[in-house]
């Protein structure tokens, strides 16, 4: 048999199949990558002009952190920057494994959390963050509290329907006859009231002066006087240990609502405490007469009377464990008092002349509390009825410019926003505010933005410098009350911002008739910044201010005190 001989190629042309085969993979690999690229940029040319753009992303130089360090050093700063660089009204940032796409248009911010919208749009998990994370509520628990949410929101909305307008006129008698005593001027701390001593308040030597924490003492104030109408009377001084507490609320919430911060030992530990020492007025709630007979433990037992005790009382809630209850009593709290900030804010802002909304405002509350004083005195005696009795939102026009105080104030120190993951396509729309444009080429040029599902988006109208609400002061209110804990609600409560507002305005009117309110260093004082919180938040640190009786004669002018007379010679 023939022995068959084989040909071996040269080495250099074997070397050649090799090079020209990867050649050709390459090429080839090319072509494709190159098709696949220009299909996926057709498709999302495509997808653009049927769903809108994606938002822009601000550039990062570390790619597995994103902009998240720069965040950390400074997150209202590097915002407010990103906000100038991005005037379209949103823009994305990578932190971490997590991008967020930040929403602070006006408009964009209307359209997204539009009714229309409501549904594409998961609220589910910073709740259940906050009710196991910050309640310390079990998970079988807090997953039945979400099964229940839609009938709890029923019944608050339709008992907040129902309190209306007579918890407003209850709420200026009550004003009327508490506000006067609400500084006691008193040089022992065991005779002066909670709100005083957690503000730290002291009496200076005059014996006419005294000295305290402004922020404290007005939000501290205004939750005593709400909680006991819209709660009960006796909870803070059946508890004082709530007191200091809830002045943590805000701040230590939104630790728990946004995933972008982290949960502190301190967030966790306010909320439980606030939890166990809510445990007995609870059960004081539930007892039945027999039980409340006997109960020692907490003396007031709380009645049907008020709005919130109603819907602790709804089935739901009485059946629902006791974790859950507390959690839903706290979760009212914070809905109540959190907006009282609004207050504050305002007058931190009327008695400081640098500030913007002092030239436009103290005049007209001045005029107000004029107007009051003359109308309430009673010849030949020389007293006067405190201006809480008049019905200031209809009875003063002039009373209309604290409206515009309550607005500019929200617009000055909103620092809330609203976290949500998309879990459906949106489109939102903007219109483009360049100089010169007119309407019709407004409408022409409007851009439309794409929100795909697993979208994180950050609604923050703080951003734009404006509210995205706008409205009358009720309806300001209302978007604090909601802005307080937003995850938590989608549900509007009109008769309680209605309270809230009658509330407010008269504080603040009946506060400049009695009190003269003066920073204790006007010359060093520094407006603070807002810390971040849902809402409005209380300052990094607090203002301490001067607080002197205000006293009128028989024609209404008021008297000055020798120290008052003394000031007002040296300026």
């Amino acid at each position: 048999m023939p022995e068959t001989t084989s040909i071996e190629l040269p080495a250099w042309l074997s070397s050649i199949n090799v090079t020209t085969a990867i050649l050709a993979a390459f090429i080839t690999a090319f072509v494709l990558s190159t098709r696949i690229i220009t299909a996926f940029q057709a498709y999302a040319e495509k997808e653009a002009s049927e769903k809108g753009q994606r938002p822009p992303q601000v550039p990062y130089w570390v790619p597995l952190f994103g902009s998240l360090p720069s965040f950390w050093l400074g997150s209202e700063r590097f915002l407010s920057q990103k906000k100038d660089e991005y005037p379209q009204g949103l823009f994305s940032v990578k932190q971490g494994s997590r991008t967020k796409i930040y929403i602070y248009g006006s408009t964009l911010s209307k359209d997204v959390l539009s009714s229309d919208n409501a549904s594409k749009l998961d609220k589910a998990e910073p709740t259940l963050r906050l009710l196991q994370s910050g309640f310390g509520m079990p998970l079988r628990y807090s997953t039945k509290f979400m099964d229940m949410w839609p009938e709890f929101r029923d019944n608050i909305q339709s008992i907040d329907q129902e309190f209306g307008k007579k918890l407003e006129t209850d709420a200026i008698k009550s004003l009327e006859r508490q506000m006067p005593d609400m500084i006691s001027f008193s040089t022992s701390p065991i005779d002066q009231h909670q709100w005083e001593r957690v503000s730290g308040t002291w009496l200076l030597e005059d014996m006419e002066t005294t000295e305290t924490g402004l922020m404290a003492i007005v939000q501290t104030f205004l939750t005593y006087f709400t909680t006991s109408q819209l709660l009960s009377s006796g909870l803070f001084e059946q508890t004082p240990e709530l007191v200091p507490l809830i002045l943590t609320l805000p701040s230590e919430l939104d630790k728990l609502l946004h995933k972008s911060r982290l949960i502190s030992p301190r967030s966790t530990a306010v909320l439980r405490t606030l939890s166990t020492h809510i445990g007995p007025f609870l059960d004081a709630v539930y007892a039945t007469e027999e039980q409340q007979r006997t109960m020692t433990e907490y003396d007031e037992v709380p009645t049907t009377d008020s709005p919130f005790i109603a819907i602790l009382q709804t089935p739901g809630m009485r059946a629902a464990p006791e974790s859950m209850q507390a959690a839903v009593m706290l979760y009212l709290l914070a809905m109540s008092i959190i907006p009282h900030t609004i207050v504050g804010w305002a007058i931190l802002q009327i008695i400081t002349p640098s500030t913007k909304l002092h030239g436009k405002f103290s005049k007209g509350l001045e005029e107000v509390v004029q107007t009051l004083v003359s109308a309430h005195q009673e010849p030949g005696i020389g007293a006067f009825k405190p201006p809480a009795t008049v019905e200031i939102s209809s009875k003063l026009p002039a009373a209309e410019s604290l409206n515009g105080l309550f607005t500019e104030t929200i617009d000055l120190y909103e620092r809330g926003w609203t976290e949500f993951d998309v879990k459906d396509d949106i489109t939102i729309s903007s219109e483009p505010k360049e100089k010169g444009d007119t309407m019709d080429q407004l409408s022409s040029n409007k851009q439309r933005w794409h929100l795909r599902p697993g979208d994180t988006i950050v609604v923050a109208p703080w951003l734009a410098g404006k509210s995205a609400h706008g409205g009358t002061s009720e309806e300001v209110i209302e978007h604090a009350v909601k802005a307080a804990i937003e995850q938590l609600g989608d549900f509007h409560m009109p008769a309680l911002a209605s309270y809230l507002t009658t509330v407010y305005t008269s504080f603040l009117v009946t506060f400049f008739k009695l009190y003269t309110v003066e920073p204790v260093d006007p010359e060093g004082l520094k407006v603070p910044e807002s810390n971040y919180a849902p809402g409005l938040a209380l300052p990094k640190t607090d203002i301490r201010v001067h607080i002197r009786s205000r006293d009128y004669d028989a024609d209404g002018k008021e008297v000055k005190s020798d120290i008052s007379a003394g000031a007002s010679q040296d300026e």
